[in-house]
């Protein structure tokens, strides 16, 4: 299984059935929405952001990609920081 696979099952485990309005689009031009309605898109420049995502602190790994310009982000921030809180608590 590759770490793309891996990432949106650990993810999709975490959530418990549950949906969050999240577009993750990947550095190989593959996305995966995780809810019908999308109010944030994820861009993963690399792969370096899901590794760190399964390792790590998931708004410290999200921040520091932001900061790098290894992650972009679309949406309001409102609801980005809610997607971000919403991974964080669960996903850890």
């Amino acid at each position: 299984m590759d770490l793309r696979n891996n990432f949106l099952d650990h993810v999709k485990k975490g959530l418990h059935n549950h949906t969050l309005p999240l577009r993750v689009v990947f550095w190989d031009g593959h996305s995966y929405d995780f809810a019908e309605q999308i109010l944030v898109t994820m861009r993963f420049k690399s792969a370096k952001i899901i590794t760190g995502l399964l390792t790590g602190s998931t708004l410290d790994v999200l921040g520091e990609a932001y900061v790098e310009g290894e992650l972009d982000l679309e949406g309001r921030y409102q609801d980005i920081l809610a997607i971000a809180e919403g991974l964080s608590n669960n996903t850890v």
